[in-house]
C-alpha cells in the first residue's frame, strides 16, 4: 500500500536547472574548460559524480571540495529572484499530506545548496524527511538517496512513489524498488521512458497523479 510520496526537488518543487548549469559552465572555465557540449554538465549528476568523470574524460586534476565551494559560491550569489516554486507544487503537497502520504526529499543537491534554495524560493513546508548528496555515499543513477529517505519514513521501498525529472532520478528510483512518476519540466517524454508514468508539470497534472496513488491503495 502506498505511504510516501518522496520527491526530487530541482526540476520537480523548485525551477533552477538554468542558472546552476550557468555556474557550472563558467567555473569550469576557470580550469580551461569550455564544456557547452558536455552531455554529463546537464544530466543532473552530483557535483562530485561531475568532476569524477571530468578529471576521468580530459585528464584534469579538479579537487572537487574546491569545485563544490566555486560552484556553490557563484550559484548563491546568482539563484536570487531567478528560482521559482512551479505552479501547483504547494497545492499538490498540501494535499496529498492532508490524505495522510508522508512526504519525502531525495536530492543529488548538497545540503548548502538546498538550503539556500528553499530560502529563496520560500517554500515553507514541513517535509518528514531530507536526503542531499551530502548524507549518501552514492549518487544518482545509485538508489542511496531513495533507500535513506524510505529509512527515515519508516516504510519499506515498495510503499513509495518518487517524482522526478530527470532520467538519472527515474533510474535511481526503479534501482530502489519505488514506483515512479516522471515529469517533463525539464526533460522530453522519451528520455523518461523507465517512468511507471509520464505527466506534465504538477501543476497541470494534479488529478492525474492523485488518481495513479488511488489506485495504488
Amino acid at each position: 500500500m502506498l505511504k510516501s510520496i518522496i520527491f526530487d526537488v530541482d526540476g520537480v518543487l523548485l525551477e533552477t536547472n538554468a542558472v546552476a548549469v550557468e555556474c557550472k559552465l563558467e567555473v569550469l572555465k576557470e580550469y580551461g574548460l569550455d564544456l557547452k557540449d558536455y552531455e554529463p554538465v546537464f544530466s543532473g549528476i552530483s557535483l562530485k559524480f561531475l568532476v569524477e568523470q571530468i578529471n576521468k574524460d580530459f585528464n584534469k586534476n579538479i579537487d572537487v571540495d574546491e569545485f563544490i565551494d566555486k560552484r556553490e559560491s557563484m550559484y548563491e550569489k546568482r539563484i536570487g529572484e531567478s528560482i521559482k516554486v512551479f505552479d501547483g507544487v504547494r497545492e499538490f503537497l498540501s494535499e496529498v499530506k492532508s490524505q495522510g502520504f508522508s512526504i519525502g526529499l531525495g536530492t543529488s543537491a548538497t545540503r548548502r545548496r538546498f538550503n539556500v534554495n528553499i530560502k529563496a524560493s520560500k517554500l515553507d513546508f514541513e517535509f518528514d524527511t531530507i536526503v542531499t548528496a551530502d548524507d549518501v555515499e552514492n549518487h544518482k543513477p545509485a538508489p542511496d538517496v531513495y533507500l535513506k529517505a524510505a529509512s527515515n519514513l519508516g516504510v519499506l521501498p515498495e510503499n513509495c512513489i518518487v517524482i522526478e525529472d530527470n532520467p538519472l532520478g527515474v533510474e535511481a528510483a526503479k534501482k530502489a524498488g519505488m514506483k515512479c512518476i516522471g515529469i517533463t519540466n525539464s526533460f522530453s517524454r522519451d528520455k523518461l521512458g523507465d517512468a511507471d508514468f509520464i505527466v506534465e508539470r504538477i501543476g497541470e497534472s494534479a488529478e492525474f497523479i492523485k488518481t495513479i496513488i488511488a489506485e495504488s491503495l
